[in-house]
Formats: C-alpha cells, structure tokens, sequence
C-alpha cells in the first residue's frame, strides 16, 4: 500500500493540480525516492486539461504503473493515447454514468 496511490480527476481539489505534482506529492509523503517504482490509479483522467502529455511524461520516466480511466472512451480514443498505452473498453460494465448516456467506461495502462 505505501507504493499505491488512487485519486480521481473530477475531485475539485486535484482538477487544477499537475499529475505529476500529486505524484512528486505522494512520493514525499509515503517517504519514497524518486527511484522507487509506484503504481497510480487514475480515474476520470479525461477531465484533466493536458492529461495525454502528462500520462506521455509519466510513461516515458518508467518509475510508475499508471492505471487511468475514463467515462468518455471516445474522447480517450480520439486523443491517440494508443500504441504506448493499453486501451480496454470495459463494457458491458455498467455503472452510473451509463444511465446518463455515458460509454461505460475506458481503462488505460502503462
């Protein structure tokens, strides 16, 4: 657990916030080097402005596992964030956002 962060981009604390900052942030506070190798589970990456040049930089350092997921594959898909990373869509997954017209959901790895 001290290596595993999780934090959702439609949280109103983190929307303004590089992901890359909250890593270096969860690096400092778990007593990490930047070294260490870590994994980050992202959800609603797709909210946050810049989020493919940021997974792009986390991707090419090779010191964290990113998990990222999204409501809005479309917008995912449209942005390339494939062949570096791996695209699954996960429906028939059913969650909220379906009964409000959503997709069902993306989940990307690194």
């Amino acid at each position: 657990p001290k290596k595993i962060v999780y934090f959702s981009m439609d949280h109103p604390r983190v929307t303004k916030t590089s992901i890359l900052d909250i890593l270096d942030e969860f690096r400092k506070i778990q007593g990490l080097s930047f070294e260490d190798n870590i994994y980050a589970f992202i959800d609603e990456v797709h909210l946050h402005e810049n989020f493919e040049q940021e997974l792009k930089a986390i991707y090419d350092m090779g010191n964290v596992k990113v998990f990222a997921s999204g409501s809005s594959s479309i917008f995912l898909i449209e942005k390339g964030l494939y062949p570096h990373e791996l695209l699954t869509d996960l429906s028939p997954y059913h969650h909220a956002s379906q009964s409000r017209g959503g997709d069902g959901g993306t989940f990307l790895c690194s």
